[in-house]
């Protein structure tokens, strides 16, 4: 659920991003580029992570940084239009805590003749995520006029990516057999 939530906030962002940064003024070239950056800091730092995840363990608290960090982002964003590059940079920094957690869940978490299984759900939720997110997020900026709601809408989607996150961890605890993510 939270790569569903997570991937329905940044999904909508990529969708939407360019026309939200040519609406003040911007060229059409660094509206695309604004909303090409948080993949730049991703691709980045995604390997770094994946091996402090490795070392420290506990992906749930990876994820839970991830979802918060891009949700508070895209909350502040429409009020900080003058600092979008910073803002669509730092989108980057939190996305890359987040991905790496995730794609290392199912092979954590379920015993190794499910991962194959584990792999498809998060397949399938980045597919309702992708649908689901710009869907909303579009019609909250056709029924509203303007982008205010629709960055609202995706910094929800990602900070309630932090619960199922909780419910996790919470989980674990309780897991006598559980290992490094305690």
């Amino acid at each position: 659920m939270a790569w569903t939530l997570f991937n329905a906030a940044l999904i909508s962002y990529f969708t939407y991003a360019p026309d939200y940064f040519v609406t003040p003024g911007e060229s059409i070239a660094k509206a695309g580029l604004f909303a090409s950056y948080p993949m730049w800091a991703s691709i980045i730092l995604a390997p770094i992570v994946g091996i402090l995840i490795d070392r420290i363990g506990r992906k749930w608290l990876f994820v839970a940084v991830g979802c918060s960090g891009v949700g508070t982002l895209l909350y502040l964003m429409p009020g900080f239009t003058t600092h979008a590059a910073i803002f669509a940079i730092s989108i980057g920094v939190f996305t890359a805590i987040l991905v790496p957690a995730i794609f290392s869940l199912p092979v954590e978490l379920l015993p190794e003749r499910m991962t194959g299984f584990g792999f498809g759900v998060i397949g399938t939720s980045l597919g309702i995520g992708v649908s689901l997110g710009p869907l909303i997020v579009g019609s909250l900026r056709d029924a509203t006029g303007n982008y205010l709601w629709s960055f609202m809408a995706m910094a929800t989607f990602a900070a309630l990516g932090v619960i199922p996150m909780l419910l996790l961890k919470r989980q674990l605890g309780k897991t006598k057999n559980h290992t490094r993510d305690d």
